[in-house]
């Protein structure tokens, strides 16, 4: 859980490692082999979503789509 700026730097910059590792693997694994890129990259998918979701938290963006969320009713948004 990011409790500060500091900890925010530092999972942005372990997200973008993530994210680039996963680009080097659709530049080369999936070309050659679909099958292959998929199952070498569940564990980077897995890693960029629980990134993405700490930084979510820390900067409020989750608060923001439960109120969103809270406010459909009916499958309509509430306005």
């Amino acid at each position: 859980m990011i409790k500060t700026d500091e900890e925010l730097e530092i999972v942005r910059q372990q997200l973008a490692r993530a994210e680039s590792a996963l680009g080097a693997l659709r530049r080369e694994v999936l070309p050659v082999s679909e099958e292959r890129f998929l199952l070498m990259a569940e564990a980077y998918v897995e890693q960029i979503l629980a990134l993405r979701g700490e930084i979510d938290t820390f900067v409020g963006l989750d608060l923001v789509f439960r109120k969103r969320a809270a406010a459909t009713v009916d499958g309509h948004t509430a306005r």
